[in-house]
């Protein structure tokens, strides 16, 4: 019993050692495991770490590979530089080179334009000899006015073509002051070259386009000048003309006294001009007298006329019979005095043109067409019928001229569009034709006649490329303007129809 009792106490002690024992256990463990956990995340950062330091190594291999790239890179710049310091240097060789030869290409062309500017003085000089030439003529004009003012009433007629005779004069002289303009247009043009010729010297770096353009405006300035001396040919042609009738008159004239009491009771022998009276060519062709269409285009032409309020609707009525009539000398003798001393000479002078063309006269026709076209103040209208005309006497290249005088008029810029379709057309150059006939239809503020015309050959136009129904389309366009326009009525219904 005693030996429990001294037992008892060691008991408790070692069960409190034991119970002391699983405590520190239970701490240890979890100590143990909370190191655990300690070193798995430590592992966890040291792989982090590792995967670091690999990133860092890539990022400076890298790193070294783009500065070896960059130093690479810098001796080829460096190389370029060297390269580039070379080609600089030839570039400044070929520079120097090239102001020399601009230097050396200026006097050249100096020179080309003091030999032009001679040239031109030579043309004024021409220019004035036939001025004092034609002041001549005008004074022997004058005193043979003075000596027809002394034959009695019978050479009344002479009188007039006398008159005719001082018109053409005059229309010499007007064509004289247009050549002196042209000259001082081809002087003004030289002007400007040599501004151009000192803006290449100022431009080096443009110096061969430059050359160029100068070369070819010096060639357009020959060109000028070639067809100043062609003008110049032609008026010396119309004065040699001229002075044929001069001769033809005063022939008429002595003719005319010696015959002065040939007429019934004592009255003056009228004196009527013959085709060699008016344009001192040879008598027209008479034309076969084939019926009311005996000269179709003229009598179109004059129908056009007496429309557009150039002739009255009696004068063209007038006009119509005579050439029903089939005698183109008819025609001249009847309208000669209006052609020389009316106050519209230039429609009578195409009128008789167009007859002379149409009977086969071309010679004769030229003269009239040429004396049409010296008339002053001629409506733009009637130059591009003469035009239309011209084409018809196979002179495209007098045509396509006037076609260039009327661009430069104010309102002849439809007109001379309506020429050049008419010229390619002719040349069957269609699409150009119907470009240059839309660029008219299209120019805002054309006149009313020269509208109808432009609507009159486009539908012309559409005809000859086989489309009937555009044909009819311009067509109808037209005569909602103008009915009565030309023949536009039975070609539109021969556009519907589809016969040519």
């Amino acid at each position: 019993m005693d030996q429990d009792t001294h037992l008892a106490p060691a008991l408790e002690r070692v069960t409190a050692s034991v119970a002391e024992t699983q405590r520190r256990r239970l701490d240890l463990e979890r100590e143990l495991g909370e190191a655990q956990h300690v070193i798995a995340s430590l592992k966890n950062q040291s792989s982090a770490l590792e995967m670091s330091l690999l990133d860092l190594q890539t990022q400076l291999d890298a790193t070294l590979q783009a500065k070896a790239q960059e130093d690479a890179a810098l001796a080829d710049i460096a190389r370029q530089k060297e390269a580039a310091l070379q080609d600089l240097t030839a570039l400044r060789s070929s520079i120097d080179a090239l102001l020399t030869e601009k230097d050396r290409t200026a006097g050249t062309v100096t020179a080309a334009f003091e030999d032009l500017a001679s040239a031109l003085d030579h043309i004024q000089s021409d220019i004035e000899s036939t001025s004092r030439a034609a002041a001549a003529m005008a004074g022997e004009v004058n005193q043979l006015r003075e000596r027809v003012a002394t034959v009695r009433d019978a050479t009344e007629t002479a009188d007039r073509q006398l008159a005719d005779v001082h018109n053409k004069s005059a229309a010499v002289n007007d064509a004289i002051a247009l050549l002196r303009s042209d000259a001082d247009q081809i002087a003004s043009g030289l002007s400007a070259m040599r501004q151009r010729k000192e803006q290449a010297e100022a431009a080096g770096v443009q110096l061969e386009a430059l050359m160029r353009s100068l070369e070819q405006q010096r060639g357009e300035a020959e060109l000028a000048a070639e067809s100043m001396r062609s003008v110049i040919a032609s008026r010396r042609q119309q004065a040699d003309a001229i002075t044929a009738q001069m001769r033809a008159m005063s022939q008429l004239i002595s003719n005319s006294s010696s015959s002065a009491g040939g007429g019934a009771n004592g009255a003056p022998a009228a004196v009527e001009p013959s085709a060699v009276e008016t344009n001192g060519a040879p008598e027209p062709k008479r034309a076969a007298s084939t019926g009311p269409n005996a000269f179709p285009r003229t009598t179109a032409t004059v129908k056009l006329l007496g429309a557009e309020q150039f002739l009255t609707p009696d004068e063209a009525a007038r006009i119509v019979a005579l050439l029903d009539e089939g005698e183109v000398n008819k025609v001249v003798r009847s309208l000669w005095s209006r052609a020389v001393g009316g106050t519209t000479p230039g429609v009578y002078r195409l009128v008789i043109a167009d007859a002379l063309n149409e009977s086969g006269d071309f010679k004769a026709a030229m003269t009239f067409y040429n004396q049409a076209l010296a008339t002053r103040h001629l409506d733009v209208f009637l130059t591009y019928l003469v035009a239309v005309s011209l084409f018809t006497a196979a002179k495209s290249d007098d045509a396509l001229k006037l076609a260039k005088v009327l661009a430069r008029e104010k309102n002849g810029k439809v007109l001379s569009r309506n020429i050049e379709a008419i010229y390619y057309m002719r040349s069957n150059k269609l699409d150009e034709a119907e470009r240059r006939l839309s660029e008219a239809v299209s120019t805002p503020g054309s006149q009313r006649a020269h509208y109808h015309e432009t609507l009159y050959n486009m539908a012309l136009l559409q005809r000859k490329k086989g489309d009937a129904a555009a044909s009819a389309a311009w067509y109808d366009k037209l005569r909602a303007s103008d009915p009565d326009y030309r023949d536009a009525a039975q070609q539109a219904a021969t556009a519907y129809t589809g016969v040519d």
